[in-house]
């Protein structure tokens, strides 16, 4: 597997916000297991970004993808 880089993230926007809070509340209540397949498929499918990934990966602390 590759090396995880971490970005700086910008300021959050009103929008970058909202992605997260949507995100977050959607996978928060399912098992880590499942938060995880539903943040690698979401990524792979273009609908959150890298950064979003790696933040809710922390949050939850989860293994690294």
């Amino acid at each position: 597997m590759g090396e995880v880089v971490r970005m700086p993230l910008k300021a959050p926007t009103a929008a970058s916000t909202l992605v997260f809070y949507s995100w977050e509340a959607i996978l928060q209540d399912l098992p880590p297991r499942s938060r995880k397949k539903a943040l690698i498929t979401a990524y792979r499918g273009g609908l959150i970004p890298a950064a979003l990934v790696s933040y809710l990966m922390d949050l939850w602390e989860l293994e690294s993808i």
